[in-house]
């Protein structure tokens, strides 16, 4: 339980320093491109699926529009940097084969990253059947899509791979010396 409390915790702190701090949100986010990248791909896979339903897009950087509407902007924030860190640091802190991490976490950036695009066509579809109500569907759909979605993929990595490895550990190799001590010298 522990180990999970303490993955919590440092997951939730790098999350926040990525996210709430310029600093380092420059150091590790800006300086090397990945705020562009993301961007580029969340803005291009957007416009993809609504204009795969027919809907007229304009792009231009970090802003979309559906024609006849005010547009979007995809700023920092509504990039998922804040959940996608909070997964990486999450699952590689818990317990589980390294063999395993190296291709869960990028299917889960993955995951989380067409999660966000979903997300940011329900907004832009949203804007285009009632602006009116744009803001609160930003501010709903948001948590709701994101982080059940985190906590859907941490139950099924603890459920399928996230195993402690309770044989290999000093304690129980101690205590099972202990019992079966007690079983060699009971009657």
């Amino acid at each position: 339980m522990a180990r999970f409390a303490i993955s919590f915790f440092f997951a939730w702190l790098f999350s926040a320093l990525i996210s709430d701090f310029p600093y380092f949100k420059k150091l590790i986010i800006q300086d090397f491109g990945l705020d562009a990248l993301l961007t580029n791909l969340t803005v291009n896979l957007t416009e993809s699926i609504l204009n795969l339903f027919g809907f007229s897009t304009f792009t231009n950087g970090n802003f979309l529009q559906i024609a006849g509407t005010p547009g979007i902007i995809f700023e920092y924030g509504c990039l998922g940097f804040r959940e996608l860190a909070f997964f990486v640091v999450f699952i590689a802190l818990q317990f589980g084969k390294f063999k395993h991490k190296a291709w869960y976490i990028p299917s889960g950036i993955i995951l989380l990253i067409l999660l966000n695009t979903i997300r940011a066509v329900i907004i832009a579809l949203g804007q285009y059947q009632n602006p009116a109500n744009t803001d609160l569907i930003h501010d709903i759909i948001s948590p709701v899509i994101m982080y059940p979605a985190i906590l859907f993929l941490w139950i099924f990595w603890i459920s399928n791979y996230g195993k402690p490895p309770v044989d290999d550990t000093f304690l129980m190799r101690l205590f099972k010396r202990i019992l079966s001590f007690k079983h060699q010298v009971s009657p």
